[in-house]
């Protein structure tokens, strides 16, 4: 199979690979840029000058003010980062934003060549050939690079690791996977994967490494940030409360359980059946089903030496990462260029019998998966069954992943303990949540033909929102909730007698009403995390405001709260 990579055919299709590359990954990222660069940039211009250490940081409105002072008609947010990233593009923050973006560019051509030279001295593979795995990731690599993201260095700093503890560098591998630690956790399964091996010369350089940037984290942010990202953020980001939690554009299977299963007024109106217990005993259940996999196929399979056992494993360890990460996008994919680089070193030395037969297939799905326009399927998202077709590219990931195992693990007797115990630590973590009640306060969803996701403003009663459709948040849109010409800020309603305001209780924003003659103020909502920006409409008998539940941390829309002012004091 890698035949057709090699010689003069090899090249040529090297070539071609990287002309696309030069072409819709660098020249767009500079003509055409997109994607979060702008947050990066924003972030770290902002723990420069010393205004990254207040929770405003995660507020949209604030920080998508911060962005437009630097950049024209781009909408961004800093949720979820960790507030450790700020630290990221400190060394470019000092120059202009389009200098910035250029330099970027130029640091993202200089790692995918430091990628393609680590990999190929790890896997002693030919350079042409590990160019050719590494171009074909196609989309995956052209929208890091386009839409300024960070997995180029995610990749290359993971790379450069394994070849150091490849050649006995324990400590300084460990470095490398904990500096990415506190920003991107992936790298959180490969320190415990050699911690499990014992190499504690390696976990202690992780461990080390972490405290450092962690440490330079708070430095340039504050305490009171980090902690509200760990009590507030960083849980609803594992849980895959982000943005809309049922969009295909996510590729989990926590978005395709939601969307099969949970009915949601707003955002899932009609699914395929309501099973909302089935949805989170599968979301839940799904991650220890492939961590047993993945112990199952460490058991069955032997290796001539310990670095063949370590490129098989990590392998499974991105792969895992990535078919359950609550959600994910197409930049993400380039982190698969790890497990089919090293895969392909495993086939080309003859190690694994079964990865050899299934080598074709793997590099099919790598292409597949990266090349294919699988975004022309969102339009059968939220389709009933047809929402399956909508998801391929999960699917065609999951298949990676499965075609990594040795078939003999089906009928081990160890897998069928890990699978009893998948169920049982499942149904355990079920029961823990289920002890968790929400308040219900009676809001209502106002049924606009729109969600509010990274919007610039509240201006007065008028509402500026992005109106979602299959192919993404595509027009702006603005809807009057009174009819006041011209419309005025109304926190304060028409009587003077009461004011509707918003307040933050432990770590949630929420909403209140004031008694402007005896000062005493009563909690109106108490479901959802940010529930913010009340306004009177022109009756006062309802007060709309925007709110997350039922949603995620980045996905607001509407609601509004009948007011029978007989019952407040």
């Amino acid at each position: 199979m890698f035949r057709a990579f090699s010689g003069r055919r090899g090249a040529l299709f090297a070539a071609l690979l990287s002309v696309l590359f030069l072409y819709f990954g660098c020249y767009k990222a500079i003509v055409h840029p997109a994607g979060d660069f702008a947050n990066y940039y924003t972030a770290s211009r902002l723990a420069l000058s010393g205004g990254a250490g207040s929770l405003t940081l995660y507020d949209h409105f604030w920080f998508q003010n911060e962005i437009d002072k630097y950049f024209h008609n781009t909408l961004g947010s800093f949720i979820p980062f960790p507030p450790s990233t700020v630290l990221l593009l400190m060394p470019l923050a000092w120059l202009s934003p389009h200098a910035a973006r250029i330099s970027f560019v130029i640091v993202n051509m200089l790692l995918t060549a430091g990628i393609i030279l680590m990999l190929g001295r790890i896997t002693k593979l030919p350079l042409r050939l590990v160019a050719v795995l590494v171009l074909l990731s196609g989309i995956s690599l052209w929208s890091n690079v386009r839409e300024g993201q960070m997995y180029l260095l995610l990749v290359f700093d993971i790379a450069a690791a394994l070849l150091l503890e490849q050649r006995g560098n324990y400590f300084s591998a460990g470095v490398l996977f904990g500096v990415m630690l506190p920003i991107k956790y992936i790298t959180l399964l490969f320190v415990v994967y050699f911690l499990f091996r014992k190499n504690f010369t390696l976990f202690r350089g992780a461990v080390i490494a972490v405290i450092v940037v962690f440490a330079a984290g708070v430095f340039f942010t504050s305490v009171k940030l980090n902690e509200y990202y760990l009590a507030a953020i960083l849980p609803q980001h594992l849980a895959g409360n982000i943005q809309n939690p049922f969009a295909a554009n996510f590729q989990s299977f926590h978005s395709l359980l939601n969307r099969l299963f949970v009915p949601n007024e707003t955002l899932n109106p009609h699914p395929l059946a309501s099973m909302q217990w089935l949805a989170s005993w599968l979301t839940t259940a799904f991650p220890f089903f492939f961590l047993g996999m993945i112990i199952s196929a460490i058991r069955s399979v032997s290796f001539s030496d310990d670095s063949e056992e370590i490129s098989y494993v990590v392998s499974l360890l991105v792969t895992f990462g990535l078919a359950t990460s609550p959600a994910s996008a197409s930049y993400h994919l380039f982190l698969l260029v790890i497990p089919i680089v090293l895969i392909s070193a495993i086939a080309m030395r003859g190690e694994l019998e079964f990865i050899q037969r299934r080598m074709a297939s793997l590099v099919v799905l790598f292409a597949a998966t990266n090349f294919l326009p699988l975004y022309k399927l969102y339009r059968f998202d939220g389709d009933s069954i047809f929402t399956l077709l909508a998801y391929i590219r999960l699917g065609l990931l999951t298949a990676f992943f499965l075609l990594l195992l040795p078939p003999q693990i089906w009928r081990t007797s160890f897998f069928r303990r890990a699978s009893v115990g998948a169920v049982a630590l499942s149904v355990l973590v079920i029961l823990v949540r289920s002890q968790q009640t929400v308040s219900k306060d009676g809001a209502v969803w106002a049924g606009f033909d729109g969600l509010i996701i990274k919007h610039p403003a509240l201006d007065g009663n008028s509402v500026f929102y992005l109106r979602e459709s299959p192919a993404g948040f595509v027009a702006m849109k603005n809807r009057t909730l009174t009819n006041d010409d011209p419309p005025m800020p109304r926190r304060i309603s028409r009587d003077s007698m009461w004011t509707a305001f918003d307040s933050t209780i432990g770590f949630s924003r929420q909403i209140f009403l004031r008694n402007n003659r005896t000062g005493a103020a009563e909690q109106l909502t108490h479901a959802g995390d940010r529930n913010y920006e009340p306004v009177w409409t022109d009756d006062d008998r309802r007060l709309y405001f925007l709110s997350d539940r039922g949603r995620g941390i980045d996905c607001t829309t509407i609601f509004y709260l009948p007011i029978d002012r007989r019952e407040f004091p």
